[in-house]
């Protein structure tokens, strides 16, 4: 009797651990499945809270104004450019002077910079030297390059997520009650 009771504990025992290493392997599989699709699941969160956000202007818009929900969408957008483009131009041309302003003294050339060592003395001499080494061991145009295709490719991934996030929002506040339904 104990033979054939021995082996249907051990059957069951081999198929609790094969059901337990799968349900483990399925979470650690969809926990690193999450990790990789980390940026849009936040540009989803982010998109969810920017209509959330604009959803009641978009329905008072509606209500008091009748203007229609896309219409209404694109003006919480058109706002928030011109908020955006308003900033910039009171902040640039400020951050422009003081850059400017800070750079005033400082030699913009070799020739400025061989001058400048030339006629001065002590740290000031010293500092001039090590930015005209500096300058001489600047990388060649090659050396640029790759990096600034890197950067391209950087500014292109912002400005996809900057318009992924913003039709999220906007598909949000207009089909919000169909999805929920």
């Amino acid at each position: 009797m104990e033979g054939p009771l021995r082996e249907r504990s051990t059957g069951a025992a081999v198929r609790r651990a094969a059901a337990v290493t799968i349900v483990v392997v399925a979470i650690v599989a969809f926990a690193l499945a999450l990790w990789r699709l980390r940026e849009v699941v936040i540009l989803l969160f982010l998109a969810l809270t920017l209509g959330a956000a604009m959803r009641p202007g978009v329905d008072w818009l509606e209500r008091r104004l009748h203007v229609r929900r896309a219409i209404g969408v694109l003006l919480h957008y058109a706002v928030f450019a011109g908020l955006l483009a308003l900033a910039a131009y009171l902040i640039v041309p400020t951050v422009l002077d003081q850059v400017r302003a800070a750079l005033g003294g400082v030699p913009t050339s070799s020739s400025d910079l061989n001058q400048a060592a030339q006629h001065s003395t002590g740290i000031k001499h010293e500092v001039l030297l090590a930015i005209e080494r500096q300058l001489q061991s600047l990388p060649s145009g090659r050396a640029v390059f790759h990096p600034a295709i890197a950067i391209g490719k950087s500014a292109l991934n912002g400005v996809v997520a900057t318009f992924f996030t913003l039709a999220a929002a906007a598909y949000w506040v207009l089909e919000r009650d169909r999805v929920v339904e």
